[in-house]
């Protein structure tokens, strides 16, 4: 990266790079829910809590006559 006539780096540069790096970040993290929630990384339970899935099966719903 070139630096700008102070010798430091341009704003445009520091946006750049942060914005790359959050980008990454925030893809790791995706990443990461995406592992648990399939079970491939542990805390499986702790994610269905804090989304307020439940694994235990629910009861079949009751039709009444109309």
């Amino acid at each position: 990266m070139s630096t700008g006539a102070g010798g430091g780096w341009t704003r445009r540069q520091v946006l750049g790079v942060g914005g790359a790096g959050l980008a990454a970040v925030v893809a790791a993290g995706a990443g990461g829910l995406e592992l648990v929630s399939r079970g491939v990384l542990p805390g499986q339970q702790a994610l269905n809590q804090l989304d307020g899935a439940c694994s235990v099966a629910s009861p079949p719903p009751r039709s009444t006559p109309a």
